[in-house]
């Protein structure tokens, strides 16, 4: 999810202006404090929540009548407090005769979801125009996905043998940050041992470390499952 994050940054037009939020546990006004900030205003530590829109709004406004594209993006957004996800909302509200003011990506685990769509967050869930869930990788992504890694680290030939991707694909669950943990182990056992092709057993032993895994025994599905990165996109009408 981060590395499609980047990717879509990237792509947007040059008067696109990002805001990106990586700490989640941000109250409603540190939430609209990092935003005036973004425009280079640093508001007084005692301004109501009101007071902070109402800036926020004047500020924002600015920056579209000369043309900027605003995008906010929060990732981890699932711990996000109810407080935050209501500010949220009631930032989707703001506009100008030109239109919204904002984008909102927002980028978190499954319980994103589970939250978005409890009646507590109703309000905010009508507003979401987009939303797109990362399926796990394929065997054959996995394979795929491996070599590109390796390549762009600079290697120019394949350190696991096929058994081995079949094993890593097995084990991850298609999910790519179990997947990187557990190349990365098995590298580094590799190298320990001065061999240049790893197999089962060098991914199995890395498994026992990143997986608390043990032959005979189920990974743990569930565990594995809570790494499954969704990704929401809300326009403020709602893109989220």
């Amino acid at each position: 999810k981060t590395t499609l994050a980047r990717l879509l940054v990237r792509s947007l037009p040059a008067g696109a202006r990002v805001i990106a939020i990586d700490d989640p546990r941000l109250t409603p006004q540190e939430l609209l404090t990092t935003l005036l900030r973004a425009r280079e205003t640093i508001p007084a530590p005692d301004l109501s929540l009101s007071e902070l829109t109402h800036l926020v709004r004047g500020q924002y406004s600015i920056a579209q009548a000369h043309g900027e594209i605003c995008t906010l993006i929060l990732d981890e957004a699932q711990s996000l407090s109810g407080e935050t996800l209501e500010q949220l909302r009631l930032l989707s509200n703001l506009e100008c005769p030109a239109g919204r003011l904002f984008s909102i990506l927002l980028l978190g685990q499954p319980q994103l979801l589970r939250r978005l769509m409890h009646p507590s967050q109703q309000m905010l869930w009508q507003r979401i125009r987009a939303f797109a869930a990362l399926p796990p990788l394929t065997r054959e992504e996995v394979g795929s996905y491996v070599n590109f890694r390796l390549h762009q680290a600079g290697g120019h030939e394949m350190l696991f043998s096929t058994a081995a991707l079949n094993e890593l694909s097995h084990l991850s669950q298609g999910l790519p940050r179990t997947l990187n943990a557990l190349c990365d182990r098995t590298l580094t056992l590799c190298w320990r041992r001065g061999r240049r092709l790893a197999g089962v057993r060098e991914v199995r032993r890395a498994a026992r470390a990143v997986l608390h895994f043990r032959p005979g025994f189920k990974v743990r599905l569930k565990s594995l499952l809570y790494e499954l990165p969704h990704l929401l996109m809300v326009r403020l009408p709602f893109i989220l």
